[in-house]
């Protein structure tokens, strides 16, 4: 019996040739059709052990704009991995890297499931039917920090390739995938800007893929691309491959922004492999924007350098405890008193290196040119120590009194010092014996053991 013949709506395309055809010429023209959700399980569902049956639903080849019904019902127990929503957001920085990161929802829409799921059966048999292991993801070659992970955390189980011409990642999720089931996860990676960024001047152009690969023959209900573009970005256009439904630009905030970062968003629906293609967004960009994200970690460095100087100077207590001021300008004056002390002290290595080298070389004008310089820098010490005598005086402290204890001590080694002197100069000069020299040498250097030991102990007591 010949089949039933009816009219059906009329579909017809728009071609448009790259150049004019004339008069009676032919030219071939070939149309690829893809038909997403094309095939229906039948049943809608089994059990875990039975294969999966689909029918398809067409029309048999007959004259135009007729149909006649087809109706095929065989076994298939290829995985109906579909991509319910896909969100593609792709983050663009002018210092050199492309963030893109994917919200994936798929579901497996083969026939469901029916009845409990037996992992053990699943493990056992080798045949996994129509179920979901794992699959595949084609990245850029140059993709790189790539991660992947889902609400818990990030999913371990996946293994990362890197061929010559592309980054494979085999993704396989928590549990396998039957009919009815769903996961989500999110996939992203890094990849350098100058690969798909270009400018001339203050214009510029971004050309990536649209929709990338996800895995092989994919199915895609509905996808939204999300285009974060530098803040400052200004006069964008998109140019797609196809049509797509624009939306209206939002804002995107992250650190160190100010007015937000310019968002373009575009929804697709019903995409296959065949949309995998290139858009470009124009825009403009001034170039000294660049300056903007460094000039404000500066600022806020400074701000904050400038708090802390502030804080560190005001006085919140209500009342002054004058004692206890009082006691700590006592510790600094003394505290310097000490340093300006051990200065002193190694003077007196330089008085003795200095008439030791007279008694080796003779040299009287040298040694009286070093002795002037070592005697104004000990005059300048010992003024300074009084000066915080005075101080101390004024203060009302104690330690006044050993402060001038020291100064008499020091006082008493100084003119020890001089003695010395004075016997080098004989030595020298032959009116003292060798044998002499080193008696009363011997006698001054007892007298200034027990000065030093007598003003250490002053010093230990301040």
């Amino acid at each position: 019996m010949p089949p039933s013949r009816q009219r059906c709506d009329k579909e017809f395309w728009r071609i448009n040739l790259p150049s004019s055809l004339a008069a009676g010429k032919s030219l071939q023209v070939d149309v690829d059709s893809v038909y997403a959700h094309a095939l229906s399980p039948f049943p809608t569902k089994i059990k875990q052990s039975e294969k999966q049956l689909v029918v398809f639903t067409g029309n048999i080849f007959l004259e135009p704009f007729t149909e006649a019904e087809l109706r095929v019902h065989a076994e298939n127990n290829n995985p109906f991995l579909t991509v319910t929503h896909l969100e593609r957001v792709i983050e663009l920085s002018h210092w050199g890297n492309i963030a893109v990161e994917e919200n994936i929802q798929m579901r497996h829409s083969g026939a469901d499931l029916n009845g409990p799921f037996s992992r053990y059966d699943y493990q056992r048999t080798q045949d996994a039917g129509a179920s979901i292991k794992s699959f595949k993801t084609v990245l850029p070659s140059s993709a790189k920090d790539v991660y992947y992970r889902d609400e818990i955390g990030n999913i371990s189980t996946s293994h990362l390739k890197e061929l010559d011409d592309m980054v494979e990642v085999e993704l396989r999720p928590r549990f396998p995938l039957f009919g009815g089931w769903k996961t989500q996860y999110l996939l992203g990676y890094n990849v350098p800007s100058y690969q798909y960024l270009y400018n001339q001047g203050n214009q510029y152009a971004l050309k990536m893929r649209f929709v990338d690969h996800i895995f092989d023959d994919v199915v895609i209900d509905e996808m939204t691309v999300k285009i974060i573009l530098p803040e400052g970005a200004k006069n964008t256009k998109l140019v797609t491959p196809f049509s797509v439904k624009k939306d209206k630009n939002t804002l995107h905030y992250t650190y160190l922004d100010t007015v937000g970062r310019p968002v373009i968003v575009a929804h697709k629906t019903n995409l296959v492999d065949a949309h995998i293609q290139d858009f470009e967004l124009w825009y403009t960009f001034d170039k000294y924007l660049l300056l903007q994200e460094p000039l404000l970690v500066v600022g806020a460095f400074y701000l904050l350098f400038l708090c802390v100087i502030i804080y560190v100077r005001l006085d919140f207590s209500i009342t002054k405890d004058e004692a206890k001021e009082s006691k700590m300008r006592v510790a600094s004056i003394l505290e310097e008193v000490q340093s300006l002390q051990d200065k002193r002290s190694a003077l007196y290595q330089s008085f003795d290196d200095a008439v030791n080298k007279f008694k080796s070389t003779k040299d009287a004008t040298n040694f009286t040119n070093s002795r002037k310089k070592i005697d104004g820098d000990y005059k300048l010490l010992t003024q300074q120590i009084q000066g915080l005598q005075s101080q101390l005086k004024n203060e009302g402290a104690d330690a006044a009194e050993k402060v001038g204890e020291l100064q008499r001590l020091d006082t008493q080694h100084k003119d020890l010092i001089a003695v010395a002197i004075q016997y080098s100069e004989k030595l020298v000069n032959n009116k003292m014996t060798r044998q002499a020299y080193i008696d009363q040498e011997k006698a001054n250097n007892t007298k200034r053991e027990e000065l030093l030991q007598k003003m250490e102990s002053v010093r230990a007591s301040l």
